[in-house]
């Protein structure tokens, strides 16, 4: 029962992270995607991913601002990952399942900063 509550948990979390990520107001940002990460301890952190026309035109700490006024500390994505484009299928829906092998490379790089 507790492993089914923290699954549901988790699910809901992903799903409020990801409304307050889709609720971003830019012509720069064209879809969003949230998935978790277990980390080494079993913890799990959540990780939002902006596709953007120019990546460069949105900082990631102004959208982790913009989040933070929307979500309670613990649905926070603690990285938020830009890119022009995201793993798609030919329908366009995102495909979560290829996120972290995607941005694997990056994402080392931001663990490596912390």
């Amino acid at each position: 029962m507790p492993l089914e509550c923290r699954m549901r948990m988790q699910s809901l979390i992903r799903t409020a992270v990801c409304i307050a990520m889709r609720n971003i107001r830019s012509p720069s940002a064209t879809q969003t995607a949230v998935i978790g990460r277990t980390l080494d301890n079993g913890d799990e952190e959540i990780l939002a991913f902006v596709q953007c026309v120019d990546p460069a035109a949105l900082d990631p700490a102004v959208l982790a601002d913009f989040v933070s006024d929307r979500l309670a500390s613990y649905k926070r994505p603690s990285r938020i990952i830009m890119t022009t484009e995201l793993p798609a299928a030919a329908t366009g829906k995102v495909l979560k399942h290829q996120l972290l092998s995607t941005f694997a490379r990056q994402l080392a790089q931001l663990d490596s900063k912390v």
